[in-house]
């Protein structure tokens, strides 16, 4: 590493020293490309397979810390990347369930994971968990509609345990965190 701080002031080296733990917390430049397949890969794969009727469009898309560029790695040797995605269904409200649009949703994951290999599928709360067993990731898909009350990029998310549809708007939190960063 290349540096240009100052090593002779306070300021310098404490620049110095959170540059370097933020450079060994960040996901390294040789690892990013695998951390991009799972919104990639599996947003083609929907929108080729996904609705069987040829029916509504799929966006799945990044959120959470990949979106932020906060990503960092795993604690422990044997931990994995967490890649959080939102797989939104370009349908009504009024035309599913949160049953049904989870429901939907792993059915088609379901498919992608028969094709892809190497890559597992199980339920959780809100989302379904892909695990890349070949490397330390794993991507929790979050199924949403686009919220229609909302703003233009907000959307409505699944709860098990919740029945009012829950709102959400990851891409609108990404561009504040972003102009706070400023």
């Amino acid at each position: 590493m290349i540096t240009t701080a100052d090593l002779t002031t306070p300021e310098g080296l404490l620049s110095e020293l959170l540059t370097g733990a933020a450079e060994a917390l960040d996901i390294p430049p040789e690892l990013e490309p695998h951390a991009r397949w799972p919104y990639l890969d599996i947003g083609m794969h929907l929108n080729r397979h996904g609705d069987s009727l040829g029916g509504a469009e799929w966006n799945v898309y990044p959120q959470g810390s990949f979106l932020l560029g906060t990503v960092v790695s795993p604690v422990f040797a044997e931990g994995e990347y967490d890649i959080d995605l939102v797989c939104l269904r370009m349908i009504e409200k009024t035309s599913t369930t949160q049953a049904g649009l989870k429901r939907d949703v792993g059915t088609a994951l379901d498919g992608y994971i028969r094709l892809a290999g190497g890559v597992s599928l199980s339920e959780g709360g809100r989302c379904w968990t892909l695990a890349e067993t070949r490397l330390n990731f794993h991507a929790d898909v979050l199924p949403a509609i686009p919220d229609d009350d909302g703003s233009e990029t907000g959307i409505l998310l699944t709860d098990r345990d919740l029945s009012p549809w829950l709102k959400s708007d990851p891409v609108r939190y990404a561009a504040w965190f972003k102009d706070r960063m400023k």
